[in-house]
């Protein structure tokens, strides 16, 4: 009887095991961006970039794909949804409060 294991090693199985399965934890850290005056959104690609979590606009459409970005709460798969002041991107480790730079103050 074969039975393959697909894990190179009895500690790689025992990290998959343990992985969680959401990737968002209480410890995120926080940003608040300001959109400029003269400006009604963002797109949500953009804004990812913008706050340095990713290095490229291309690099933030593909971290939408992957399904890990809250819009509001909701899953948003859209990579140039269109981001407006007092909506909260929530992802794997962040979370973006987003305002008006006239409302900074």
């Amino acid at each position: 009887m074969n039975h393959e294991n697909p894990y190179k090693s009895a500690a790689a199985h025992q990290r998959k095991k343990s992985t969680p399965k959401s990737s968002f934890s209480n410890k995120s850290k926080e940003h608040v961006f300001l959109i400029e005056a003269g400006r009604e959104y963002m797109a949500l690609c953009d804004l990812l970039h913008a706050v340095d979590l990713v290095n490229s606009g291309g690099a933030g459409k593909h971290m939408v794909a992957t399904g890990d970005i809250l819009v509001d709460g909701e899953v948003e798969l859209r990579k140039t949804c269109k981001i407006r002041a007092g909506q909260i991107v929530i992802g794997p480790g962040f979370r973006i409060q987003v305002k008006m730079a006239s409302d900074a103050t």
